[in-house]
């Protein structure tokens, strides 16, 4: 686990005196370390380790899902998981210890799934834990949010999640890996597994870029293939949000510039020749986060990045 060891320990003091909360809402980024943190906590709860957790009767998680029949991403966790949780979960113990759920995306759930859950977090099973991960918890149910505990798990440190990187044995790009994660191990961790998707990271940096000062037309053609899987419409709404992810954080980065802040926080240290006005950022800014929103209520997601584009001069 990169990171979060005082959070982790906090945990561990609870365990010890016997004053785990039944259930907790662990909020933060997205690879951050929510579902590291929660499965190394289940892991010392089940006594065992986190790569035997899939195979432990007393362990469950759960996700949003692809159907069977279509092979599509669910737009949500639907109620069914949540009711074949609760039969697992109501036998007893196999170990007579604790029973852990975890629930990966718990924003993701849509109001049965979450009807269904506050049920079960209402009246848990004897030595029973939840942990519901999620980057907003506003998302959730105010009545499931008001019967947890909740966690916020913040940035690591640049240096720490270098010094894991090489430690693993990864090396080449660990450093820019380290600093473009943002604060986020997993992420970083993803790309020295898989460098191919750093370079995919760095060519959507390029992408927006090349954006500034285009027509529009050449704008629409570069942003195409952002609606490739047309049979996937929610995986392809999802991978669309990580992409105006990853252009929030290159406005961020031009604000910074702009307003002469310390280069220690300036993630990309880009040139202030590529640097847009204070007013064009705001802007381009204020449209991501709408564009956000109503990707997740299901507004055309082309129509809506075209806005977007409108606002690059």
């Amino acid at each position: 686990m990169i990171g979060h060891k005082d959070v982790y320990q906090q945990f561990e003091t609870l365990r010890q005196k016997e004053a785990l909360h039944h259930a907790y809402c662990i909020v933060g980024a997205p690879h951050v370390g929510k579902k590291t943190l929660a499965k190394t906590i289940a892991a010392t709860l089940l006594d065992t380790t986190k790569d035997a957790l899939s195979v432990h009767p007393d362990f469950y998680i759960l996700s949003q899902e692809k159907n069977l029949k279509t092979g599509k991403t669910k737009k949500n966790i639907d109620v069914t998981q949540i009711r074949e949780m609760r039969q697992v979960i109501g036998q007893y113990a196999s170990m007579k210890g604790y029973k852990i759920v975890i629930i990966d995306g718990a924003e993701k759930m849509n109001i049965h799934a979450s009807n269904a859950l506050l049920k079960t977090i209402e009246e848990p099973t004897q030595k029973t834990i939840f942990f519901l991960l999620t980057y907003d918890d506003t998302q959730l149910l105010a009545t499931i949010r008001s019967r947890c505990h909740t966690v916020y798990l913040h940035e690591v440190a640049t240096k720490e999640i270098e010094d894991a990187l090489k430690k693993e044995g990864y090396d080449g790009l660990v450093e820019e890996m380290a600093r473009f994660a943002r604060g986020c191990p997993g992420q970083a961790m993803r790309w020295a597994k898989d460098p191919d998707s750093f370079d995919e990271y760095k060519q959507e940096v390029r992408r927006f870029l090349s954006l500034i000062h285009a027509p529009l037309y050449k704008k629409i053609a570069a942003t195409d293939e952002l609606f490739g899987d047309k049979s996937d419409h929610i995986l392809t709404r999802e991978s669309l949000i990580r992409v105006l992810d990853i252009w929030l954080l290159i406005i961020r980065d031009m604000s910074l510039i702009a307003t002469n802040n310390d280069l220690e926080y300036n993630i990309h240290q880009f040139p202030k020749s590529v640097v847009l006005p204070k007013k064009a950022i705001i802007d381009i800014a204020e449209h991501i986060f709408t564009t956000k929103t109503l990707l997740r209520q299901n507004i055309h997601p082309r129509l809506s990045v075209e806005q977007i584009l409108l606002a690059i001069p």
